[in-house]
């Protein structure tokens, strides 16, 4: 019953805001990025399901649906690979993970990208907008974030193939409340 509800507000939201065109659904995605490591620089491979791909009025719309009150707002591009920052947008950074993978295999693709989050508890509020926002302002295109944030991801894949930089447990035990591999590390 609750999923027949939120997808009625989706559907919903849809008919109110106009006409859009589906391009792809639950689609998965390819991307390689440049990664220092050892032996060099190495082309990474990383991929993803993006939940919805639509074009509205010319803008390509990267929709990634969740069933939490995930936050939109994004601070800063580098805010995203911070560890330390608490408040770190996981849910924003995803979706702009999607658009570095929808430009990678769809790179004649001029449109503006845009990321957006459908969350189930905020899809019911009449003034509902699922885009990204940064300084009061919606995202318009990743590609005005493209280069900083494929630079974040690069150093962050970078420290991953560092045999330099242990795997440590996180000191925040409160990460660990809800991690799927807590029993693993002994949390």
């Amino acid at each position: 019953a609750i999923m027949i509800k939120y997808i009625k507000a989706i559907l919903k939201y849809d008919q109110v805001n106009g006409d859009f065109k589906v391009l792809n659904l639950e689609r998965k995605y390819l991307a390689g990025i440049p990664v220092n490591t050892q032996d060099g620089v190495q082309e990474i491979a990383i991929g993803g399901f993006i939940d919805r791909v639509d074009e509205k009025d010319g803008v390509i719309r990267l929709i990634d649906y969740k069933t939490g009150k995930d936050n939109k707002k994004v601070t800063t591009i580098e805010s995203f690979f911070d560890r330390n920052d608490k408040k770190r947008n996981k849910a924003a950074m995803q979706t702009m993970l999607y658009a570095k993978l929808f430009q990678s295999e769809n790179p004649t693709v001029r449109k503006a990208l845009k990321p957006g989050i459908f969350n189930i508890k905020e899809i019911y509020d009449p003034n509902f907008n699922p885009f990204l926002m940064m300084d009061k302002e919606e995202l318009q295109d990743y590609r005005e974030f493209a280069e900083s944030f494929e630079e974040g991801l690069s150093e962050l894949i970078g420290e991953i193939y560092n045999p330099e930089i242990p795997f440590d447990q996180t000191e925040d035990v409160k990460k660990c409340e809800y991690c799927a591999y807590r029993e693993i590390c002994g949390r």
